[in-house]
């Protein structure tokens, strides 16, 4: 990483020189973060957390799920090697959030870590429930069996509705003939 954005930052220094060392650096960077007066992004410290949960989407509602599991495995986070992207996650999270500048896509470098400590979780579940992938695959089907009924249950009745309503329009009609004839 260091290779990279050093190069990228030697690069630009030398193209850019003074002007690019106070604009993007001591500008942009430094006062940015302290909260120098005109940046264009101050929010409050815990800002970057519903921006993370919203972008996390579909996958938010297992977050707490996810805090509960690292909870009770807080004694061997390490030995299972959840310690690494928690820290990630953790430390991405903290400096954006002390930042007195903030913005949602900040948080992006923070997005693999949960992927990661998520997807720990749903092994260490599927392993405890042994749901096999052909009983997820058979439970999925029964879902979509069930919602297919359904759908054609709707729809029957919405026909019979629909025919019962015009037998009541033509009773209706032949009612009014028949007061008009008399």
């Amino acid at each position: 990483v260091l290779l990279v954005a050093g190069t990228w930052y030697a690069l630009a220094i030398w193209i850019g020189g003074d002007a690019f060392i106070r604009k993007q650096i001591l500008w942009e960077n430094v006062t940015g973060f302290v909260g120098k007066d005109g940046h264009g992004h101050p929010h409050p410290f815990y800002y970057q957390v519903p921006g993370f949960v919203v972008g996390f989407l579909p996958w938010s509602p297992f977050l707490v799920p996810l805090a509960v599991f690292l909870y009770r495995q807080r004694g061997q986070l390490d030995a299972r090697g959840y310690l690494y992207p928690l820290v990630w996650f953790a430390g991405v999270l903290l400096f954006f959030s002390v930042s007195s500048q903030k913005r949602t896509v900040y948080m992006l470098p923070a997005y693999p870590a949960a992927a990661l400590l998520l997807g720990w979780v749903v092994r260490a579940v599927n392993r405890r429930l042994r749901i096999t992938a052909t009983e997820l695959k058979q439970g999925s089907e029964q879902v979509v069996s069930a919602a297919s009924q359904v759908s054609t249950s709707s729809q029957s009745l919405s026909q019979g509705a629909t025919e019962q309503a015009a037998s009541l329009e033509e009773t209706s009609a032949s009612m009014e003939e028949m007061a008009s004839m008399t």
